[in-house]
């Protein structure tokens, strides 16, 4: 099996002199960070603290220090067993070159630390099978969704039994099906959260699916990850579910 990896980000933005995030902003944090946590193929993480009080030294590596604390305390709880590497280290600005809207832009975005996800690439269910290990997420490739609806589009029948075969195939074969949503999917129904009912009900599509084939329940589970995870393509390819190996 390759080891091919790409990286995935979140940045976390602080205020002014500050060490702590707003309550929106760590609630925010925690919701994604609780998202990420149910991923098995993550390789490592890593931490970049980023300030902007540049004139005293001892107070930006001090303000790294504790922003870098309480975003390793959260990654802590979560990821006891990934590789987590922190970075403290403060840019400089030259003052003289920028007017006062492009420092107020600048030091927004040095007030900032960079949580990078190194994981494992997908590959395609059904390429390969005999490769596949606990961990692996794969793409179910040519299972897509209409807009806004949890609805399967027609093309996507191959790419389901595919995935029906490979079940009978592998009888041990124990899968999660994850989810997942465009940004700007809206499902009409009423929903305290929109995005995670979407992005849940159709990977339940997919699950429900499966049952109906005959495939155990015990052999399968179901998660929504909201829209938290983009390919940067067009936009039906972010209406998808993928598979991750959770037993073999």
């Amino acid at each position: 099996m390759t080891n091919s990896s790409h990286a995935i980000s979140y940045s976390v933005y602080f205020s002014y002199n500050q060490s702590n995030l707003t309550i929106h902003d760590q609630l925010k944090l925690d919701k994604y960070l609780d998202s990420v946590s149910q991923l098995e193929n993550i390789i490592s993480i890593e931490v970049n603290s980023y300030c902007d009080d540049i004139e005293y030294e001892n107070i930006t590596l001090n303000l790294s220090k504790k922003r870098s604390a309480l975003i390793l305390g959260k990654l802590q709880s979560r990821f006891n067993n990934n590789s987590i590497k922190s970075v403290h280290w403060c840019r400089m600005v030259n003052w003289q070159v920028l007017n006062t809207h492009q420092i107020d832009e600048q030091l927004n975005q040095y007030r900032r630390i960079d949580i990078v996800f190194k994981v494992r690439k997908n590959k395609a269910f059904g390429e390969d099978s005999s490769s596949i290990q606990i961990g692996d997420r794969l793409m179910l490739k040519g299972i897509l969704f209409e807009p806004n609806e949890d609805k399967l589009l027609e093309e996507s029948m191959p790419a389901l039994k595919t995935l029906f075969q490979e079940m009978i195939k592998h009888p041990q074969l124990v899968i999660q099906i994850q989810g997942h949503t465009f940004s700007s999917d809206f499902f009409s129904n009423d929903f305290s959260d929109l995005q995670t009912s979407l992005s849940t009900l159709r990977a339940k599509r997919i699950y429900d699916y499966l049952i109906f084939k005959g495939i155990s329940p015990e052999r399968l589970s179901y998660i929504g990850f909201e829209n938290q995870f983009p390919l940067g393509k067009e936009a039906k390819y972010d209406r998808r579910v993928e598979i991750e190996i959770i037993n073999i």
